[in-house]
């Protein structure tokens, strides 16, 4: 077996046919995306392997969900590259979509480049070397792979299920919460009443003594003769229609304006971004329950300060997102960290006397709380529209005594920690299936000569460790090479030594790999108990030698070079 480029083995191009510009047909139009669309042309006629060539994830982040493979007549977009083997008896190109798919992330994603479109070139897949195994092996690759695919189509119908029935019984479990219906009431806890009117009391003291304003709009919201009135200054108007659904007793309605510090959006204009300043966080740093701060731009720390001076978001507020497909999602900033905001996110700093944070987040998450975005979206007709400020305020809140919100959010918590499981559970599985694959993959591939050709870098050193004393230059050469050879031996990915430890039955928080059996491991384990060693060593701050003796490596060695033969 040996290694060649893909550029010398396959015809590559890229799709000729604009997505969005496409018209419906009768061919297949392949996307990015798993459900195929149509066109009324096509572009090739040939077994093909469909790579992307720009990020699943996008903002600056390389990743691959899939790629395609198909035989016959299909329009290819714009935005992926075909190919297809040269000559079959070669390489076969259903053999290469398999290689491909489950070593994408070592393969393909590393070569990915981009700090904010991040993208794969058509040269760099055409300069990539991969192994080419004898046909028969390739044959081999392709029968397992289509007898275990049913499997994974199963598993995965299974997971979107389970997905969709978990979310029905997310979104009913958050209804319930803000309706009261989650956790008993408890007549020992003080009521919601209680707690606003402290509010009120403390606000028109600090009203006398001049240190606050008055609020001309300041809302109160009360109930007479069976229906709930709102007065703002000396106006009462009744709010029947605005009331959603019934509340306990010991709960209030409340606009959210009133059980908040602040609520405002963040800096309208663009900013002239730097290299290197404070970081400036917008709508694609949240989603549902996730702050995610890990891919921005920065300011510079004079703007920074500008911006701050009157919205100033800290650990414990809420953001929610104002525009884009997200409207209306929100997360708790659960880091201290020093940042600014774009006008694409609201910012909400919860009373913490009256307002548990994490209730407030469940509620902005809950049906009752989406509802209320999608409604109070402006320019609907727009190409973009978005959640206004002064709407947010407006929102009315079913508050609970302070004590069961924080029952509400433990209930919630605990439930969700069951969905989760049932959830792992099955993507386990699915995982499972996967490793097997690549783990059978990786058996047949380096059953070759290539694998006595590359493993020699290693099992050199038997001769080196026998005839040397205590050198620290080469362990140092040693445990460079272990490293060399991690990254560029692509056909096993030994940087997941643990999972393929583990997928061969050897559970290392269990077990020290010096009480493996080093004869009775195939050559994937054997690599894979260097590297833990190494890894190890590396953690302990230490070298290789100085954790395991000398015999031990020699030994694993020597079962290394036993299986190249």
């Amino acid at each position: 077996m040996e290694y060649k480029k893909l550029k010398d083995l396959c015809y590559i191009d890229k799709g000729k046919t604009p997505i969005s510009k496409a018209k419906e047909g009768e061919y297949p139009l392949i996307a990015t995306a798993e459900e195929f669309r149509s066109s009324d042309s096509y572009d090739f006629d040939c077994k093909a392997v469909c790579v992307p060539l720009v990020s699943s994830t996008g903002h600056g982040h390389a990743s691959l969900k899939r790629l395609h493979y198909y035989d016959g007549k299909f329009a290819l977009g714009t935005i992926l590259a075909r190919l297809t083997s040269k000559d079959e008896k070669i390489l076969l190109t259903n053999y290469l979509f398999i290689y491909l798919s489950f070593f994408k992330d070592e393969l393909l994603v590393s070569m990915m480049k981009g700090s904010a479109n991040v993208s794969l070139t058509v040269t760099a897949i055409k300069n990539l070397e991969i192994p080419i195994p004898k046909i028969e092996k390739q044959k081999m690759v392709v029968d397992l792979y289509n007898e275990l695919v049913p499997l994974l189509d199963e598993l995965k119908n299974e997971v979107i299920q389970q997905e969709e029935m978990t979310a029905l019984f997310r979104d009913k479990i958050l209804d319930m919460a803000v309706r009261g219906q989650l956790v008993k009431q408890d007549k020992n806890d003080e009521s919601a009443s209680k707690l606003l009117e402290k509010i009120r009391l403390e606000k028109e003291k600090l009203i006398k003594e001049k240190k606050i304003k008055k609020d001309k709009n300041e809302s109160f919201i009360y109930r007479k003769d069976g229906s709930f009135y709102e007065l703002i200054g000396k106006e009462e108007k009744c709010i029947d229609d605005e009331i959603p659904f019934e509340i306990p007793e010991s709960w209030e309605w409340v606009r959210f304006n009133n059980i908040n510090n602040q609520i405002t959006c963040g800096y309208a204009s663009t900013p002239k971004y730097v290299e290197d300043g404070v970081p400036f966080i917008s709508a694609k740093n949240v989603k549902p329950y996730k702050f995610i701060p890990d891919n921005h731009k920065f300011i510079s720390k004079d703007l920074y300060n500008k911006l701050t001076s009157t919205t100033n978001p800290e650990r414990g507020d809420i953001l929610l997102t104002r525009v884009g497909a997200g409207i209306g999602e929100s997360a708790i900033i659960d880091c201290d960290m020093k940042f600014a905001i774009y006008v694409s996110l609201t910012l909400i700093k919860p009373k913490d006397e009256v307002v548990y944070n994490k209730y407030m987040l469940y509620w902005l998450n809950s049906p009752e709380g989406v509802s209320k975005a999608r409604k109070n979206i402006l320019g609907k007709n727009a190409s973009q529209g978005n959640l206004n400020v002064q709407n947010v305020r407006k929102y009315i809140f079913p508050i609970p005594p302070l004590a069961e919100q924080k029952r509400i959010v433990e209930k919630i918590e605990l439930l969700n920690t069951y969905f989760d499981k049932s959830l792992g559970e099955i993507n386990n599985s699915k995982s499972q299936i996967e490793n097997i694959m690549k783990c059978l993959l990786n058996e047949i591939l380096i059953d070759d000569s290539v694998a006595k050709k590359q493993c020699e870098v290693l099992t050199k050193y038997i001769d080196l460790f026998n005839n040397t004393n205590e050198d620290a230059n080469l362990t140092v050469d040693f445990e460079k090479d272990i490293a060399k050879f991690v990254d560029e031996y692509k056909v096993i990915d030994l940087k997941k030594y643990y999972d393929i430890l583990e997928n061969n039955g050897y559970d290392l928080e269990k077990t020290d790999i010096r009480d493996i059996d080093i004869n009775k491991a195939d050559i994937s384990v054997v690599l894979s108990v260097i590297v833990c060693a190494y890894r190890n060593a590396c953690r302990s701050d230490s070298n290789i030698i100085q954790v395991y003796s000398k015999d031990i490596l020699i030994k694993w060695l020597s079962r290394l070079k036993e299986l190249q033969k």
